[in-house]
């Protein structure tokens, strides 16, 4: 994969997402699946997933979710947090 892809700082290896998917899954009781997001998003430093698969308002970690089509989303809340 690094022969097509270059390494860069926006790139991480695939092995470094599954190993923290298994950590994520493991400490965190995800399934593994939800776990591969998560890892993404914490090893990208992203503070936010939006999803309606997650427990909204939930945090593990440094990541938080958040339901945007729960009734009381409100976007201009969590703006910030993306920019």
């Amino acid at each position: 994969m690094d022969n097509i892809i270059p390494p860069s700082s926006t790139y991480l290896s695939l092995g470094k997402v599954v190993l923290e998917a298994v950590r994520g899954a493991r400490l965190y009781q995800l399934h593994f699946g939800d776990a591969q997001i998560w890892a993404i998003a914490r090893l990208h430093n992203l503070p936010l997933i939006l999803s309606e698969d997650f427990n909204a308002g939930a945090q593990i970690e440094d990541v938080r979710f958040i339901n945007p089509f729960a009734s009381d989303f409100e976007p201009a809340t969590w703006k910030n947090m993306l920019e």
